[in-house]
């Protein structure tokens, strides 16, 4: 038997992640746009060394670069622009 409190926590809960996510993806999405306006084609969250960080790929005129982003405190860690 469904208890209708529990479901709308559960319901309430997945909407606040999905929120906060969304924030997430938007402020990394200005940041790696700050650093080249292309297209997002690629997200991914790696951990190397004890640090994590947002990796995106972003391509602008046939052109991919890849950017760094410090997970935590936002800051462009690395930029590379692919041949």
């Amino acid at each position: 038997m469904i208890q209708p409190p529990m479901l709308h926590i559960k319901i309430s809960f997945f909407s606040s992640c999905f929120v906060t996510l969304r924030l997430i993806f938007l402020l990394f999405n200005e940041i790696a746009k700050k650093e080249v306006d292309g297209n997002i084609v690629e997200w991914s969250l790696e951990s190397e060394l004890s640090k994590t960080y947002w990796e995106v790929k972003v391509e602008k005129n046939g052109q991919q670069t890849d950017i760094s982003i410090d997970a935590q405190s936002g800051n462009v860690l690395e930029v590379e622009v692919d041949d």
